[in-house]
C-alpha cells in the first residue's frame, strides 16, 4: 500500500510538472508568434526599402545620363541613397537578429515539445505501474491467499483426522483402563474373600 500511495504522488507530481510544461510552452509559442510576425513585418518593411532603393537608383542613373540634376539635387540624392543604405543595413540587422531569435525560440520550443515528451512517457509509465497495482497485484495476492486458504484447509483436515484418530485411540485406551481396574478390582474382592475363606478355616481347624 505504501508503493501504491507513492505511485499516486509520483504521478500526481508528474501531472504537476506537465501543466507547468504546457503553461511554459504557451508563453514560448506566444513570444515566437510575436518574433514572427515581427520578423515579417521587417521583411516587408526590407522589401519597400529595396524598392525604394532601386527607385533612387534609377533617378539617380538618369540624373546623370541626363545632366539636368543640379549638384544639390545630386548631393541631396546621394545622401537620400545613404539613408536608404543605412536603413536597408539596420533592415538587414533586424532581420538577421530576428531570424536568430526566432531560431533560438524554435530550438527552445522543441526542447520544450521533447521534455514535454519525456514527461509523457513517464506519466504513461506511472499509469502503467498503478493499473499493475490497482488490477495485477490485487488479484495476484488475492490468488495467493486462496492458495495459502486452501492449503491451510487440508493442513486442517489432515490435523482434525489425526485428531479424530487420536480421541479414538485415547477412548480406547479410556476404556480398556476402566475394564483392567475393573478386572483389578474383582482380583481384589477375590483375594479378599479367599483370605477371609482360608482365616474361617484356620479357625475352624484350631477348635477342632
Amino acid at each position: 500500500f505504501k508503493s501504491h500511495n507513492n505511485s499516486l504522488l509520483d504521478v500526481g507530481s508528474a501531472r504537476g510538472e506537465i501543466d507547468l510544461l504546457r503553461n511554459t510552452l504557451n508563453e514560448a509559442q506566444e513570444m515566437l508568434d510575436l518574433k514572427t510576425k515581427s520578423h515579417e513585418e521587417t521583411t516587408i518593411e526590407l522589401g519597400w526599402v529595396q524598392k525604394e532603393l532601386e527607385q533612387v537608383k534609377i533617378k539617380l542613373k538618369q540624373a546623370k545620363e541626363d545632366h539636368t540634376m543640379s549638384q544639390d539635387m545630386l548631393k541631396s540624392s546621394q545622401d537620400e541613397v545613404d539613408k536608404i543604405h543605412i536603413s536597408l543595413k539596420e533592415s538587414t540587422k533586424s532581420l538577421v537578429k530576428s531570424e536568430v531569435e526566432s531560431k533560438t525560440w524554435k530550438e527552445r520550443c522543441l526542447k520544450l515539445q521533447n521534455w514535454k515528451a519525456d514527461i509523457m512517457a513517464q506519466v504513461d509509465n506511472w499509469r502503467r505501474v498503478l493499473h499493475k497495482l490497482q488490477v495485477t497485484e490485487p488479484e495476484k495476492r488475492e490468488r495467493q491467499l486462496q492458495e495459502r486458504i486452501n492449503e491451510l484447509e487440508k493442513e486442517n483436515q489432515n490435523i482434525s483426522k489425526k485428531l479424530c484418530k487420536a480421541t479414538s485411540i485415547i477412548r480406547q485406551q479410556a476404556d480398556e483402563a476402566v475394564l483392567l481396574e475393573k478386572r483389578i478390582e474383582l482380583r481384589k474382592q477375590q483375594a479378599l474373600a479367599f483370605v477371609e475363606e482360608e482365616k474361617n478355616n484356620n479357625n475352624i481347624l484350631l477348635q477342632c
